[in-house]
């Protein structure tokens, strides 16, 4: 059966909205400027599998039925000066933020789950989707399972009941996650899924620094981002050894071995063969924040004295990736998701580590 035309689609819209500032003072050396925005994305393509045959419409037709906005801020502030012939310095912050909503979806206005498969089948891996956006909402905000602790003998899953006396958990066995119960019903189930954070950093920090005193040039910038979540489902592997894969050094140490031993991670079984790996919750959300200096660079000019023949040398020395400051226990805090869809990013699934470059050169001017 061929899919229903629709003879009032339309190509998608982008409207953007902002209002911002330019400023500068003392003589142009200190600039600070700032954006405030909002940018919408109308009338986005879906295909309407279901239709309304009360009306007469098949499915598989293409529809304009959606609406996504991005609300956010940026801002600069530097300060660059020539105190004297030999000496000048340019050293600049940048701050922003960033927020994707879901203004329309679809002709319920259902909200949208977060499903992914591809190399590492996500969704299949965690029994369900991870994300839910709602109209109206964040897009793409961690749904799941609220880990309360771990169960450390079986008086506690026992004493784990509803007001009638049934267990909530009654496949538990000790070392395994004991769940909130969100809605009281006594059971574990989609019903007590609950919002757990999101991947969008609260704010993101560039940082560069120019400094050129006689012959010597000094650089440095630095990037990072702060105030999110990342779901590390790469854990599964690196912690668990699911699927067999091998395992971080000292993890096998760090899960549940017996009474008191920790609430933080599960009982570690062969092949990560654990159900608590196989449900979606907070314990595979991990703080995300990070600062990296990316670039790192000194250097010396020769005066032109000391070589009458060269126009210009230059020696210097370049470091890319030099440090990373954060927490986050995955490989690389940086998150790039360019197979997901847009609601269900902001996942390692095993992230590549950043490669260090230390570069030694000679520039010549001849």
């Amino acid at each position: 059966v061929a899919r229903p035309s629709n003879p009032n689609l339309r190509w998608e819209r982008d409207i953007d909205q902002n209002i911002g500032f330019d400023s500068y003072w003392f003589e142009s050396r200190l600039y600070v400027n700032a954006e405030l925005y909002k940018r919408k994305a109308k009338d986005l393509l879906f295909t309407d599998f279901v239709g309304r045959e009360e009306l007469g419409i098949p499915g598989g037709q293409k529809l304009n039925l959606g609406q996504i906005s991005n609300k956010g801020w940026e801002a600069t502030i530097g300060f660059k000066n020539k105190p004297s012939r030999q000496l000048k310095y340019d050293l600049s912050a940048n701050f922003s933020h960033n927020t994707p909503y879901l203004d329309s979806y679809g002709l319920t206005g259902e909200p949208v789950l977060g499903n992914a498969q591809g190399y590492y089948r996500l969704t299949e891996e965690l029994q369900g989707p991870y994300t839910k956006s709602e109209v109206g909402q964040e897009i793409g905000r961690y749904w799941g399972y609220q880990k309360v602790k771990v169960f450390q003998n079986q008086t506690e899953i026992n004493a784990y009941t509803d007001k009638g006396g049934n267990l909530i958990q009654p496949d538990a066995k000790p070392g395994d996650f004991k769940y909130q119960d969100t809605n009281g019903d006594g059971v574990i189930d989609d019903k007590d899924r609950v919002y757990m954070g999101s991947r969008n950093p609260k704010l993101e920090v560039g940082l560069n620094i120019r400094i050129e005193y006689k012959g010597f040039d000094f650089a440095l910038s630095g990037y990072g981002r702060f105030g999110h979540n990342v779901m590390w489902f790469a854990k599964k592997f690196n912690y668990q050894g699911a699927l067999g894969a091998n395992i971080f050094a000292g993890a096998s140490s760090k899960a549940w071995s017996g009474e008191g031993s920790t609430d933080a991670n599960p009982a570690f079984v062969k092949d990560g063969a654990s159900p608590d790996l196989l449900r979606f919750s907070s314990w595979f959300l991990e703080k995300g924040d990070y600062f990296r200096i990316n670039n790192l660079q000194l250097g010396y000019t020769l005066p032109a004295s000391l070589i009458p023949k060269m126009r210009r040398l230059r020696v210097y020395v370049n470091a890319q990736n030099l440090i990373t400051i954060t927490r986050y226990p995955g490989i690389n805090p940086e998150i790039y998701n360019t197979d997901l869809p847009i609601n269900a990013n902001g996942v390692d699934i095993s992230q590549y580590p950043v490669k260090k470059t230390i570069i030694v050169g000679l520039s010549v001017g001849l």
